[in-house]
């Protein structure tokens, strides 16, 4: 920890929110990690009861069997959407906040970097974009050497090598922000059954990012049918989202004191 003027002492969280001080992230998290455990105590209740209707299945006989087999056909069915519901609500909590989380960050550094009259550090990405075309520290754009598309996982990984954020992130936080923000993009855009052809795309971009200890499947034939996040990655959102404040934080404590200073002040 780091005692700042007032004699209190900061540690990296505290210091992530000299970048972040418009969010309130702390209620955020709060908020998603109560749906997250609601999400997950409702799908055990929902497995337990096929398991139950499993037995039954198993151990009647005559009609009694055919009716509970066709009751528990029905659940198996309705189980594949309302997990694809879980995935989507987790996905719908954490890409947004994550987004926003970046979004604030990059911004509140532009006005350190305007308002303290430092130099921003060399990268191409300022060579390649004035402020005339577009708002250099937005992390929806990525800005190749003849275009700007909309990209936000690219924009985030650009802007993190532009301003020295990338150092206190690992190759996994950008693999897992990748990984969230095309698939939160599919699932808002298509809902929960997609195109055959978007399904086999995304079949290969989960196998060429390593992206398989994120996402699983269930399967019409041979065929992807509904993608899901899996369960461990569910579980350790919160606490990775938590690790992602604290590395912003450490950036933050990081920056040169003149650019602290222009919000501190």
């Amino acid at each position: 920890m780091v005692e700042n003027r007032l004699g209190f002492y900061l540690d990296d969280r505290d210091y992530a929110h000299y970048l972040i001080s418009d969010l309130d992230i702390e209620a955020q998290l709060m908020a998603v990690r109560a749906i997250i455990a609601r999400n997950a105590a409702a799908a055990k209740d929902a497995s337990d009861k096929i398991d139950e209707l499993a037995e039954w299945a198993r151990t009647s006989t005559g009609m009694e069997n055919h009716r509970a087999t066709d009751i528990w056909v029905d659940h198996m069915h309705a189980s594949v959407f309302s997990d694809a519901a879980a995935s989507m609500a987790a996905v719908g909590m954490f890409a947004p906040l994550v987004e926003s989380v970046f979004t604030q960050t990059f911004r509140t550094l532009g006005r350190m970097y305007d308002a303290s009259g430092t130099k921003i550090p060399d990268h191409e990405r300022w060579m390649r974009l004035s402020d005339e075309e577009f708002d250099r520290w937005y992390c929806n754009i990525y800005v190749d050497e003849d275009k700007v598309r909309t990209d936000v996982a690219a924009g985030i990984r650009q802007l993190s090598d532009a301003t020295g954020l990338r150092s206190f992130l690992t190759k996994d936080d950008f693999r897992l922000i990748n990984a969230l923000m095309l698939y939160r993009n599919r699932m808002f855009h298509m809902g929960f059954e997609w195109p055959l052809d978007d399904r086999l795309r995304f079949e290969k971009l989960i196998a060429q990012n390593n992206w398989t200890s994120y996402f699983t499947s269930s399967r019409h034939g041979e065929h992807p049918w509904i993608f899901y996040l899996t369960d461990d990655t569910v579980s350790v959102l919160p606490a990775w989202a938590d690790e992602l404040i604290a590395k912003i934080g450490r950036f933050a404590r990081s920056l040169p004191r003149e650019l602290l200073s222009a919000v501190i002040e």
